[in-house]
């Protein structure tokens, strides 16, 4: 969430005249967009989606080419030539769970900069650099160990994010109150590096007490605990994936969903079938379908069910029959 510096901020103060809201409202306004950018387009380039799109998933209810004008001419957004908006200093002000995912996905923000590596082991930031320089260069690379001393961003008297606890979007800090933002830096590397031992500890646990897998499943992958970080090695075994397209998403959904949450090694599904899913889901957001898949597998049909899956093949009639030729959805 958004604290000091924001709420009194010129451009959220300009945001504010623009709508002809509140200040207190064009803060919710910058949540939601910070909220949605970090769901739907994770590199920033928020302008992939239409106008229509953004103000829907931001709940916004006014004129969307309005709101989208206010936020460039505030300069909350800025015109980008590839996705046409891109969320200002997004990869700056990006929480440390989107830094994270870019970093395990191998990919750059938007406006071409690499994400942070900073706040990670010694040993996993050279692989991360050395993994960069692989596939985009020297200077990607030579950036990204550039920015492990980067004191912060100096830009629009608005300091670097810090990431908080939950999901979304960090803490935007008063760049004035310089010992304040330095403290609450340092308490949060301290709270991630407790998490990280405790995790570790864990994971180590579950791996003694976890038996083998079913020797009749083809063991190709498995669900981590984390299992956002297992679109691109899904996406990596297909030829051409189809860029316009989450596949990577719908791909970690349907593992998710056939491995009951990581506890079965399975296979990944054949792309064609991933398409097929995304086609009987048509303009619905991945959001909707988690949250869809989820109450299936609360109401028995999970895998270890009768009534469950045993194959991939059932994605696509239960997602059609749910979004495309049966009830309507709420953001068909």
């Amino acid at each position: 969430m958004a604290l000091r510096g924001v709420l009194t901020h010129r451009k959220t103060r300009r945001l504010a005249r623009l709508l002809d809201i509140s200040q207190s409202f064009a803060l919710g306004v910058l949540e939601a967009l910070w909220h949605v950018t970090a769901e739907h387009q994770l590199d920033g380039g928020i302008g992939r989606m239409s106008d229509r799109d953004i103000a829907d998933e931001m709940f916004y209810d006014d004129d969307p080419a309005r709101l989208v004008r206010a936020l460039v001419d505030s300069q909350w957004l800025d015109e980008l030539a590839g996705c046409r908006l891109y969320v200002h200093d997004w990869h700056e002000h990006a929480d440390e769970q989107v830094q994270g995912r870019m970093l395990r996905w191998t990919r750059l923000f938007a406006d071409g900069t690499p994400p942070k590596v900073r706040k990670l082991a010694t040993k996993a930031r050279e692989s991360a650099v050395e993994r960069y320089r692989a596939q985009f260069g020297d200077a990607v690379a030579d950036r990204m160990r550039g920015s492990i001393h980067d004191p912060g961003d100096p830009d629009d008297s608005i300091s670097s994010v810090v990431a908080s606890p939950g999901v979304g979007v960090g803490c935007v800090h008063d760049v004035h109150d310089v010992h304040d933002a330095h403290d609450a830096h340092d308490a949060h590397r301290a709270h991630d590096a407790h998490d990280a031992r405790i995790q570790s500890q864990s994971q180590s646990q579950s791996q003694s007490q976890n038996p083998e897998p079913d020797e009749r499943t083809q063991e190709i992958v498995q669900v981590p605990k984390k299992p956002a970080a297992m679109g691109p090695q899904i996406v990596r075994s297909y030829r051409n994936p189809r860029s316009d397209l989450p596949i990577a998403a719908m791909a970690e959904e349907l593992v998710r969903f056939m491995s009951c949450d990581g506890q079965r090694r399975v296979k990944p599904p054949d792309e064609a079938v991933v398409v097929r899913c995304i086609e009987a889901a048509p303009g619905v957001p991945m959001r909707e379908i988690s949250e869809y898949l989820a109450s299936l597998y609360k109401a028995e049909q999970s895998p270890r069910h009768a009534a469950g899956p045993k194959s991939y093949a059932w994605f696509p009639a239960v997602l059609a029959v749910r979004f495309r030729d049966g009830p309507v959805s709420a953001f068909g």
